[in-house]
């Protein structure tokens, strides 16, 4: 809904710019938004409040913005060689953690939960590995092999146990509209094997298992 002169928005409504994606816009505690624009800083927007968008130039281009979990986490990667975790109090950024990649290539592939502080992400367009760290022991690393390439993240389990990323149709379970391969962390084995052979699609197991 908008005002009659088309400029303004009303009744909790904003209008954004057509040039943002469906990730440019990323949601964070109560009606604030956070927008990455292309080539610019991050924007941080309240959609009840007819208020010009406040830039966050701390936190450099929008291509640093690796995701946004919660109501005010973000991930982000700092330009050199490194992922930051920390929060968004109000307009400040206020770093939580550090994990540092000998790498120095920016992520191409990222995933976080909050719950354990577990950082998993990809390196490289033909990777065929995915990487685990956590902030509590942020010097240690775990490596997920595969045989496909262009791995990349998709999500953790609520719990921490379970990584899952993408596969192709050929691999996944009968009925699977989203085809993916998930990981058993604590013993580094894909369940993909097990679910072709019942022929059930993928779901997150209880956090009692």
């Amino acid at each position: 809904m908008w005002t009659k002169d088309g400029k303004g928005a009303a009744d909790g409504y904003r209008r954004l710019s057509k040039s943002l994606g469906e990730n440019d816009v990323q949601p964070l505690d109560h009606s604030r938004v956070l927008l990455l624009p292309r080539g610019k800083p991050p924007e941080l927007v309240d959609l009840k409040r007819d208020s010009p968008p406040v830039p966050q130039p701390q936190i450099g281009s929008s291509t640093h913005v690796l995701g946004c979990f919660g109501t005010n986490l973000l991930c982000l990667w700092n330009g050199t060689n490194q992922i930051l975790v920390g929060e968004l109090r109000g307009a400040e950024f206020v770093q939580g953690g550090a994990i540092t990649l000998d790498s120095g290539v920016r992520p191409t592939g990222f995933a976080y939960n909050p719950a354990r502080g577990l950082l998993a992400w990809s390196e490289g367009t033909s990777s065929r590995s995915l990487y685990l760290a956590s902030l509590a022991s942020a010097g240690r690393r775990i490596e997920l092999r595969s045989d496909v390439q262009g791995l990349v993240p998709v999500r953790f389990s609520e719990d921490g146990n379970y990584l899952a990323r993408p596969g192709s149709r050929t691999s996944c379970a009968p009925g699977m509209s989203n085809p993916c391969r998930p990981w058993r962390l604590s013993t580094r084995t894909s369940l993909m094997h097990a679910l072709r052979r019942r022929g059930v699609c993928w779901s997150w197991p209880s956090t009692t298992e």
